[in-house]
């Protein structure tokens, strides 16, 4: 929100609405709004949306696929 030398985002449907808040409080602290780069949404092994939330929380690594899964068979 904050940083000028940022120029654009990349947001899904889903994120799009995020996208745009963003873009309303950088107009007000005078910074130009951000190029909004629709990107589809990609899906985990677990057919759910693949994001840098889940990877954090250790659901699933960057290619998407589950660890509870990599070791069910163990």
């Amino acid at each position: 929100i904050v940083d000028p030398s940022i120029d654009s985002i990349v947001l899904t449907e889903e994120t799009l609405q995020n996208g745009k808040k963003i873009n309303t409080k950088r107009k007000k602290r005078g910074l130009r709004e951000l190029e909004i780069i629709l990107y589809p949404t990609i899906t985990a092994q677990d057919d759910l949306s693949l994001s840098s939330s889940r990877i954090r929380r250790g659901e699933i690594d960057r290619k998407g696929s589950v660890y509870k899964e990599a070791f069910a068979d163990r």
